[in-house]
């Protein structure tokens, strides 16, 4: 792996894809009390998902925002692959 170049940036290219915000490509990532992953979004649909959380391929944020809620967890738009805070918070659930 080359430096900064991430795996799903690898394997597009290997299939000959575009990654990116070109390609409407919106990155989330998921906290829940007992882990936290990313998952990949286009036009408001899941498309990309750690083999744990594969169920939400082809489901509409909105129900996984509504998922993540019920698990007292929070789902966070990430705007910047490089790190930097300029995230924006989707939905965060509370504990009752």
């Amino acid at each position: 792996m080359r430096d900064g170049e991430s795996l799903v940036e690898m394997v597009a290219q290997a299939k000959g894809q575009e990654t990116g915000r070109a390609t409407g490509e919106t990155w989330y990532r998921v906290s829940l009390p007992g882990s936290t992953f990313g998952v990949m979004a286009k036009h408001g649909v899941v498309r990309e998902a750690p083999p744990i959380t594969r169920w939400m391929i082809g489901r509409s944020l909105a129900e996984v925002t509504t998922w993540v809620k019920k698990k007292y967890g929070a789902i966070v738009q990430d705007d910047d692959a490089a790190g930097t805070d300029t995230n924006t918070y989707v939905n965060e659930g509370t504990n009752r």
